[in-house]
């Protein structure tokens, strides 16, 4: 005689090691050498509604997957698992609520890090920071409610890390993208009312560094203000028309903004 306890017991035995298989199998091809398979597996994320039942391993699986690829500056592990969270947010099976206090602090580290890679001057970083960024714009943007208030806290956090003034540029680069990746408010109240002072702060410690990578990151937060801050100030401060108006309201960022503002529909910008 099987007793009914005994039965139940094995079927979630099996089941668990379904899970168990399953988890591996998927975890193993979406961070395989073969893009393909990747890719693949990458891209199931967004769609499989199995999901469900192993995204608790598949959060710790990413979590400790960005926290390796920081700690050995292996950016291509990053980008893996930055692509993984990406499907994920698309995937309307799935919620990460239980598990954002990590993955935020995560994501903004992939963001901020002074090093996530070993040729900092040759591999692309900026890219993978601003996916970085991108995402965690993502988790907010799914997970806010008017009872958690996660976006105000998120901003605080990188307003917070913003004013620090021993931050590296880098670190600054990080910073600012994931603001600006927050919307046009956050760029509205936060980012523009300060850019004169941030970009005379990035200009200062750029003048008095040695190190090559500062001035790579100057040239990267400049373009990074213009692009995302161009069609905010557009829109909002109608009153600016000329290059002096721009010069006067951001500082020495004016310029090339003003260019970006006024530059013709589908014209690269004016000269």
């Amino acid at each position: 005689v099987v007793s009914t306890q005994s039965t139940g017991s094995s079927g979630i035995n099996a089941e668990y090691g379904e899970q168990q298989l399953y988890f591996k199998e998927l975890t193993s091809k979406c961070i395989s050498k073969d893009v393909t398979v990747r890719d693949e597996a990458v891209n199931s994320l967004s769609t499989d509604t199995g999901l469900a039942a192993i995204i608790p391993r598949l959060s710790v699986f990413m979590i400790e997957g960005i926290r390796v690829g920081l700690g050995e500056s292996k950016m291509y592990y990053i980008q893996y698992v930055l692509s993984m969270l990406e499907q994920l947010l698309q995937n309307r099976a799935i919620r990460l609520e239980k598990f954002l206090h990590d993955l935020i602090p995560s994501v903004i580290s992939c963001m901020v890090c002074a090093q996530i890679c070993t040729r900092p001057l040759e591999q692309d970083h900026w890219a993978v920071r601003r996916t970085a960024a991108s995402v965690l714009a993502g988790l907010v943007r799914s997970h806010s409610l008017g009872t958690n208030q996660l976006q105000s806290r998120v901003i605080r956090m990188l307003h917070h890390a913003l004013d620090k003034q021993n931050s590296g540029l880098v670190t600054s680069f990080g910073v600012l993208a994931g603001l600006c990746e927050l919307g046009p408010m956050t760029i509205n109240t936060i980012v523009l009312p300060e850019i004169r002072n941030i970009y005379r702060r990035v200009e200062l410690k750029c003048a008095t560094s040695q190190d090559p990578i500062d001035r790579h990151a100057k040239e990267k937060i400049k373009a990074l203000l213009v692009q995302k801050c161009a069609d905010v100030v557009q829109e909002h401060m109608p009153e600016l028309l000329s290059v002096d108006d721009y010069e006067q309201k951001f500082g020495d960022i004016g310029r090339e903004m003003f260019f970006r503002v006024m530059r013709p529909p589908g014209g690269g910008g004016m000269m």
